[in-house]
């Protein structure tokens, strides 16, 4: 109080034009700023966790309900640069963030037909080269855990036969590209990744050639087997949980990320896709004898079959989780 006083006292007030008097300008120390300069970074780490981190994984808007909302604070990455070097890592490090493809356009002078199989001369639809949500490539060091989608979905499904003229495979640019970032995206992650979901969530009323195209593109492309298994022969993840959600029925296990470097995950998603299939037409045709009329499955409510029984043992079936290692 006294220093108070005596600096008052040896400011002389300034007379301004008029008989006015002034305000000296007198230049103070900054004041602290209690939140940054005096509370402990263990605790301001507790105010951001709260938050720029969701106890629910975070997905783009091509994968968000139209009411779901995520409730976090990401404004306070805006404040200062402190802040922004604080909370980021909290952000990327803490939440899940939850990789799906981007549904594709078409280019505004082209209108391809919906046919299955597009034949010669037929526009494929304008392929998308990101995931969404959009993370920055920059930090995609930053990420620790991901639940990634291999569903991709094209608008138009061109394909051409198989090998020896057996079978068929897709062409698409967009597919390929969609899991050459997941690539990428998994290289980028590296040996911080501390956990990684598979995941497939198949739409009511779904085309199995479309839900296809992802699966091959990860067979054609052998460095996407050699990201999975490089996070377990030298990083931290050696089960993963990999999952297939259909209306009325699903398949879940968990794997070890090295099991793809001699095993198809085409040939997964093939076993998985034709189990449904099979199951779909058993229930139905039950269904047709003894009501005489067809009901739809998953309907809300109905209890969902588990897959894993009609599935090859070497992925989990005879109804038991399975992690299996090389």
């Amino acid at each position: 109080m006294l220093a108070m006083l005596k600096i008052n006292a040896d400011v002389s007030p300034i007379t301004l034009r008029g008989g006015k008097m002034g305000i000296p300008n007198i230049s103070q120390p900054p004041q602290k700023c209690f939140f940054m300069d005096l509370l402990p970074l263990e605790l301001r780490l507790t105010v951001y966790e709260y938050l720029v981190v969701s106890p629910t994984p975070l997905r783009g808007k091509t994968a968000r309900k139209e009411d779901e909302r995520t409730g976090l604070g990401l404004t306070v990455l805006r404040v200062n640069r402190q802040i922004y070097a604080e909370a980021l890592p909290l952000f990327y490090g803490k939440n899940t963030f939850s990789i799906t493809s981007i549904p594709e356009t078409r280019p505004l002078e082209a209108s391809p037909s919906e046919d299955e199989d597009s034949q010669n001369g037929i526009t494929p639809s304008k392929p998308r080269y990101e995931f969404d949500p959009p993370l920055p490539p920059a930090h995609w060091p930053l990420v620790r855990h991901l639940t990634v989608s291999l569903l991709y979905l094209p608008k138009t499904l061109v394909s051409e036969l198989g090998h020896n003229g057996i079978g068929w495979k897709p062409i698409d640019d967009g597919a390929m590209a969609y899991i050459s970032l997941i690539i990428n995206l998994l290289t980028a992650c590296g040996l911080q990744l501390q956990s990684l979901n598979l995941c497939v969530d198949v739409l009511p009323t779904f085309c199995v050639k479309k839900c296809l195209v992802g699966f091959f593109m990860c067979d054609v492309d052998h460095a996407f087997a050699c990201a999975l298994a490089a996070l377990s022969i030298i990083g931290r993840i050696k089960s993963m949980p990999l999952s297939f959600e259909f209306q009325d029925c699903y398949f879940r296990t968990a794997v070890d990320p090295v099991v793809f470097l001699r095993k198809s995950i085409l040939s997964l998603a093939c076993q998985v896709m034709l189990c449904q299939s099979q199951l779909r037409v058993k229930a139905l045709v039950e269904d047709f004898e003894k009501r005489g009329a067809v009901k739809k499955g998953g309907a809300e409510g109905e209890v969902k079959t588990d897959l894993r029984p009609f599935v090859g043992p070497s992925w989990g079936g005879k109804g038991v989780p399975v992690v299996e290692t090389v």
